[in-house]
């Protein structure tokens, strides 16, 4: 189904597929087919056919492209990630996963591991709704930016959060949210999540009773300070509780929530590590962990990341050292709830200058780390490894996008047994199908004014992406959008 065909603008073509013959997809005239620990990845061409939406509120045209899919088992203890939200049965008795609306291989996820084109959207979220400008200076520019919007599902209940820029000194309530329907229809008016001032970093997570957990940075007088917040099926938000320990300028770039119940922050060469509970909207207990190279400065890179399989977890975090040389990789086998279960691992991150670290996935026999270089980077692009069950490295650490200009902000999902990244780009969002070795399968990209990292949810057969135009830097507001994808039927 399309949404809003009044007024189709033909000729906008913002879908463009690099996908090149046989699903080796090419950028920049590079073919690009290689994975971590080598693995390989190929797959059939997909329909070349173009879908056009256009008109009020859609947020533009757009055509998709073709490209290669993989298939295969589930990911040991991946449980079921977005997957039938607890819809059809499976009926399929473990055959191959096609598409058809259906679990056909009883792995608890509709029509993943399949080629995927958009096919509902983008439609506008957010036009100007909202301002912090509300007692401020009269000169705040950024009071009615939208920035990081984040697609979140408490309790099964789609929508969107996002926060808009403060006037320091004169902060005003800054966290939005809007809820929607799984078939994008708006669900309610953009209205406010609360009295909290926030700023940087929002970053989703899930709490255990399938609430919806943000990670944040919580400005408190002249404090800023890294905290987390829960968010119901209302699109309530709680009280914003600080992480005890990180607070600071640097908060916004260690905050991260990083499994069920979990929340993470790095200060002052410390590693922290919370159990939180919904219920109680509390920290239960703190771990930490010094990430100190010995005998070496650090400077941090992004926040952390950890992923869980089986009964156990791992967190992984980049040590970068100041020279760009020598960088390291820092793991740290966890419990399920949270405890550390081994002591943490150093190892060699070689090829890297600046390492962001955008996702850990679960994988067979251990797990995939998957990251991009970072603001300063003399040579933009991504990266891939893959870990075992202890966080040890397998194999090289694989590089792609290359050269790939303008990149910015990455988000990552798992879906199926591969991953879908959606980088934050010059031209607008890459959009890149990885399968479990992080070999890439297929790109594509849209082309759209895109600012600040986009979002990703995958749930009943769909992935859904949300993601900011840039401001015109006046004090113009930008717009948040929500597209939806799936596999081609």
């Amino acid at each position: 189904m399309l949404l809003c065909a009044c007024g189709a603008r033909s000729g906008l073509e913002l879908w463009s597929s690099l996908a090149g013959a046989g699903g080796e997809a090419q950028l920049g005239g590079a073919t690009g087919k290689s994975g971590a620990g080598g693995g390989d990845s190929s797959g059939g061409d997909g329909s070349g056919g173009a879908t056009v939406n256009g008109g009020a509120d859609t947020g533009g045209a757009l055509a998709t492209g073709g490209g290669g899919a993989s298939g295969g088992a589930a990911a040991a203890g991946s449980g079921a990630l977005g997957g039938s939200g607890g819809g059809v049965a499976c009926p399929g008795g473990g055959s191959v996963e096609v598409c058809n609306g259906i679990d056909d291989d009883c792995d608890g996820e509709i029509d993943e591991d399949l080629p995927l084109e958009i096919v509902d959207g983008p439609i506008v979220v957010r036009n100007d709704e909202g301002s912090t400008a509300v007692g401020s200076s009269g000169s705040c520019i950024s009071c009615a930016w939208a920035w990081h919007p984040q697609l979140i599902a408490p309790q099964d209940q789609l929508g969107v959060v996002w926060y808009l820029g403060i006037d320091g000194g004169h902060e005003q309530p800054s966290g939005f949210g809007r809820p929607l329907s799984w078939e994008l229809e708006p669900q309610g008016a953009v209205s406010s999540l609360g009295p909290q001032f926030w700023l940087e970093a929002l970053r989703r997570g899930d709490t255990v009773m399938r609430g919806s957990l943000l990670a944040l940075v919580q400005r408190v007088g002249a404090s800023d300070r890294a905290s987390f917040a829960f968010v119901a099926s209302d699109f309530k938000a709680s009280d914003s509780i600080p992480l005890p320990g990180c607070t600071g300028p640097s908060a916004g770039f260690s905050v991260a929530a990083l499994l069920p119940g979990l929340m993470s922050c790095v200060m002052d060469n410390v590693f922290r590590l919370f159990v939180v509970d919904e219920q109680q909207a509390r920290v239960v207990t703190s771990f930490e962990q010094d990430v100190q190279a010995p005998g070496s400065p650090v400077m941090y890179s992004g926040s952390a990341v950890g992923a869980l399989n089986g009964g156990r977890g791992l967190v992984a975090f980049p040590i970068v050292h100041p020279s760009g040389n020598g960088n390291l990789l820092w793991t740290l086998e966890i419990a399920a709830a949270g405890p550390p279960l081994a002591v943490p691992r150093r190892q060699a991150l070689e090829g890297t200058s600046a390492p962001v670290f955008d996702a850990l996935i679960a994988r067979p026999g251990g797990y995939l780390l998957l990251g991009h270089e970072g603001f300063g980077a003399p040579t933009p692009g991504r990266f891939t490894a893959v870990l075992d069950l202890e966080g040890q490295r397998v194999g090289a650490v694989a590089h792609y996008d290359q050269g790939f200009t303008g990149y910015d902000e990455a988000s990552v999902i798992r879906v199926g047994t591969g991953s879908v990244v959606a980088g934050t780009a010059a031209d607008g969002i890459l959009i890149e199908q990885l399968d479990s070795t992080g070999g890439l399968i297929r790109q594509q990209l849209l082309r759209v004014p895109a600012y600040s990292a986009s979002s990703l949810l995958f749930a009943h057969g769909h992935l859904y992406l949300a993601y900011a135009e840039s401001p015109d830097f006046t004090i113009a507001a930008n717009r948040i959008l929500v597209a939806r994808m799936s596999c081609a039927r």
